[in-house]
């Protein structure tokens, strides 16, 4: 879009932001979306990974090794750098709450709002909401259950609830801004007059019919109303209208009500409360009513929005990001979901292997040994993939100023060292 503008140190981001002709670049953007995706981190790494991996491939060919010889090495190779991985990682447990933390500090340190994570404590806020929903026994934990909520301001008040966050308004000013120990009930229908969904005609010959007519509709709508208070819930939010009738009536008992909200807060909802959504006035019971400790409304910058907060073991969280614009907010949300995904990963395989380049460099350098029992082209070819891995580490030197050449020799010297 013309004048557009992203703040962002996030590799994929950047990647989507340009347009490309080049069909291995267009196959680098790609992967680094299924990284982004797949991983959550490590967007960047894998564009300096396939970028070195093409300019070795180019190499292999002006020695002319063919295509096909350069493609199964590099597979050889793969399989052999996913071996030695699996070999190296360090086994955890899944509910680890320090190992947690520390990897989602090390995903968040590289971030262009790095200052922001490390001052409001946001790994600590990130564990916390993941462990609050995780089912570590089964080693699963559903990212969509994590609602992310954005408003500008102060970032010191970035905060985690233990609910949902929705962004409307109590529907009148005489009802409660505040409800303890809430007992709420989620409506997937109007609370107003039915109306057809096709065009409708009433002929009325005489006066009085128009008056039962009238009162039929009042009638239909006190039903609804009626069935609503017999509930026992004191705070209903529904998908559909609520007519000012209904919210006189819901007002003078006290009960707070939220209109017209989106299908997937309901959804959010019920698995936070443990309430179900209901769409027949009828059929409501006991067991449809979700708790909280409390609702209520806070005004949130410029806005006014309502919290379910204290859920009794929730299902789904809620994460409220503040920051002083919006270009700095889209690059906060991306920032605390790539720590999720990488969260989410190690609660599905509680492994870890070293950071900074280190795992890359010493499985380079075993894949290297390992490529002298291949004969012929295809130990070029394993070599080279080796020389690729090796790209990342010293990427990581070249950006911090260093000289590669001496950091490469003194990196292999440690390595067989050990």
């Amino acid at each position: 879009i013309l004048g557009e503008m992203t703040v962002t140190k996030d590799g994929a981001t950047f990647l989507r932001k340009i347009d490309v002709e080049h069909p291995a670049a267009k196959v680098i953007i790609e992967a680094s979306n299924a990284v982004d995706n797949a991983v959550g981190d490590g967007t960047t790494s894998v564009v300096v990974l396939a970028g070195a991996l093409v300019e070795k491939a180019e190499e292999l060919l002006e020695m002319g090794i063919s295509p096909q010889r350069i493609s199964d090495g590099y597979y050889n190779g793969l399989q052999m750098a996913i071996e030695i991985i699996r070999e190296v990682a360090i086994e955890s447990t899944n509910h680890d709450k320090e190992t947690m933390k520390y990897l989602a500090d090390t995903c968040l340190r590289s971030k262009a709002v790095s200052h922001l994570t490390q001052e409001m404590m946001i790994p600590n806020l990130v564990v916390d909401g993941i462990c609050s929903i995780a089912d570590f026994s089964k080693g699963y934990i559903e990212v969509d259950d994590i609602k992310i909520e954005e408003k500008i301001g102060s970032s010191s008040e970035t905060e985690l609830i233990h609910g949902i966050v929705v962004d409307k308004t109590i529907d009148e000013l005489s009802m409660p801004k505040i409800v303890e120990n809430a007992k709420i009930l989620l409506l997937d229908n109007d609370i107003q007059d039915e109306r057809t969904k096709t065009d409708a005609e009433i002929r009325i010959s005489d006066p009085g019919e128009m008056a039962q007519f009238l009162d039929s509709k009042t009638r239909n709508l006190l039903q609804k109303i009626q069935y609503v208070i017999e509930s026992g819930a004191n705070v209903i939010f529904s998908r559909g209208g609520i007519d000012p009738l209904a919210l006189n009536h819901f007002s003078k008992n006290m009960m707070l009500t939220v209109r017209r909200v989106k299908e997937n807060d309901l959804l959010w909802l019920a698995k936070a409360t443990g309430a179900k959504v209901v769409r027949d006035f009828d059929t409501i019971s006991g067991n449809d009513i979700g708790y909280a400790a409390k609702v209520y409304e806070r005004i949130v910058g410029d806005d006014r929005m309502v919290f379910v907060d204290g859920c009794t073991n929730p299902k789904s969280i809620t994460f409220l990001l503040r920051a002083s614009s919006k270009k700095i907010l889209d690059e906060f949300h991306r920032t605390v979901l790539d720590s999720i995904y990488v969260l989410r990963n190690f609660i599905m395989d509680p492994k870890i292997v070293p950071g900074g380049g280190a795992v890359e460099a010493f499985v380079a350098m075993v894949i290297r040994e390992r490529s002298y029992l291949h004969s012929g082209k295809e130990q070029i070819v394993i070599q080279k993939f080796a020389e690729a891995l090796e790209e990342i580490p010293l990427t990581i030197a070249r950006n911090a100023g260093m000289n590669t050449i001496d950091i490469g020799t003194h990196l292999r010297e440690k390595i067989y060292s050990q």
